[in-house]
């Protein structure tokens, strides 16, 4: 029997996750495998409490989770062949969401380009519309190409802009009956539109994370 004081927490199963915890060595005794993974099992049964948003936080647009996962693609970036991945999640507590892209030329491995892309829900959540959306674009030409972008929910995706000093960049994602496309249009200040690059994404499953072996 387990003297938890704590034991009123429940989480799925009806025991406390302290209790599931306590037990965990018992069911693991004897494999020294399994036991290493201990710390990453107790990490997941306190997550189930705390994955959660905090009070008043604006939520994420539903259109959000359509990038959520693993993704490859060929495209092209300006008139460049490319071939990219994607890896897409929600983080702190479900309250944004980020997307990693790791890309490289087909015609050389050598030119290669990363991006960190996060995005939120946007205004108060008292006021904010469940389609409007924030965003930040981060990537490996480093601080100076950093923006700070906005957009909205609209049929099919969602749209978000960048602004640098010469261009807006327009990025419109979608879903499709094959998984995502992403374009991204460069329009100049006299408003004109430019193709600047364009993906075709299909999703595959995510790597699976490295197994603990048994130390020497």
């Amino acid at each position: 029997m387990i003297n938890d004081p704590m034991i009123d927490l429940n989480v799925s199963g009806g025991r406390s996750w302290h209790a599931q915890i306590a037990l965990l060595p018992q069911q693991f005794r004897g494999n020294d495998e399994k036991i290493l993974l201990f710390p990453t099992l107790a990490m997941t049964l306190l997550s189930a409490t705390a994955a959660a948003a905090e009070p008043g936080a604006v939520p994420m647009p539903q259109t959000l989770a359509a990038l959520k996962g693993c993704w490859k693609a060929r495209g092209d970036v300006m008139e460049k062949p490319v071939s990219v991945t994607i890896n897409a999640r929600p983080i702190l507590h479900d309250a944004m969401f980020a997307l990693d892209a790791e890309s490289s030329a087909v015609a050389d491995h050598r030119d290669r380009y990363a991006a960190h892309l996060i995005f939120g829900g946007a205004g108060t959540q008292a006021e904010a519309s469940i389609d409007a959306i924030t965003s930040f674009w981060a990537d490996s030409f480093g601080g100076t190409a950093s923006a700070v972008g906005s957009g909205e929910s609209v049929v099919g995706g969602f749209d978000i802009k960048y602004q640098d000093e010469n261009s807006t960049f327009i990025n419109r994602w979608r879903t499709t009956t094959r998984g995502l496309t992403w374009q991204i249009t460069a329009r100049d200040a006299e408003g004109k539109e430019n193709p600047f690059a364009c993906y075709t994404l299909s999703k595959v499953p995510c790597p699976t994370p490295l197994k603990i072996s048994n130390l020497p």
